[in-house]
């Protein structure tokens, strides 16, 4: 991991690692390395690595809450996983609602206090390589960052689109300004984005019709999706963009 002047010179060499993430207020960048989180201050050029914590699993979306005061991430452990969030303030780790699925993909909430991610089931079936059509459906939950304390606000429904399938973005899931969740889902047999209230209920399809959304990106103000899809031309793929609380 290196670092540059935006007005050019040479870089300097901060870290071996992965998976940088810049702090809200552009003071530190975390990073994975070996699975491990470790931050450097960005504003002392003569600042060494620390490391945060010791976790085991294998790590992946490393984010820093809104307000800088927290970091998450996904902590993937074979047949299950769980999702983590470290306090800088009290050195303190905590796994939200942790089960014996496995949760990926967590998003903040605009205001610091809550997590949104993805729980899926484990395929137990012990068939590798194949396709998979269907399974025990999964779900979007919610959880208090400082707390723990999480609930399901939508569940796939059984058969088609019961398993999950990410867009192409790294990022699946979509905090909106009206605190509606959007996410990617096969119910109708095609990758198409939906969005559920936080208080649950019939997820909307924001993109309804028979093609595929491929890469997603989110407005700064949280109000608007862009995405690319083969929508009315299946061959190619073009730029939409859609209100994100529909």
């Amino acid at each position: 991991i290196w670092i540059v002047s935006a007005g050019g010179g040479n870089a300097r060499k901060l870290a071996d690692g992965r998976m940088p993430a810049i702090s809200p207020d552009g003071a530190t960048v975390a990073y994975l390395d070996k699975d491990q989180i470790w931050t450097v201050n960005l504003r002392d050029a003569a600042a060494k690595p620390t490391q945060l914590l010791h976790t085991r699993g294998r790590l992946a979306s490393l984010a820093w809450s809104p307000d800088g005061k927290y970091i998450s991430f996904a902590s993937g452990r074979g047949d299950h996983g769980f999702i983590g969030v470290y306090s800088a303030a009290d050195h303190a780790l905590r796994y939200l609602d942790p089960s014996t699925e496995i949760d990926r993909d967590p998003i903040w909430s605009p205001d610091s206090h809550s997590i949104a991610f993805v729980r899926i089931p484990p395929d137990t079936s012990g068939v590798e390589f194949k396709p998979r059509r269907t399974a025990q459906p999964w779900s979007i939950i919610v959880a208090d960052a400082a707390t723990g304390a999480g609930h399901a606000v939508w569940h796939a429904h059984d058969g088609q689109g019961s398993v999950f399938h990410d867009t192409e973005a790294d990022q699946q899931l979509y905090w909106t300004a009206g605190n509606h969740i959007v996410f990617p889902w096969e119910g109708t047999g095609w990758l198409n984005l939906y969005s559920v209230d936080l208080n649950g209920g019939t997820a909307t399809d924001l993109t309804p019709g028979n093609f595929e959304v491929d890469y997603v990106a989110f407005s700064k103000d949280r109000r608007t999706l862009a995405y690319s899809s083969n929508q009315d031309d299946i061959d190619r793929r073009h730029l939409w963009q859609v209100a994100a609380d529909g």
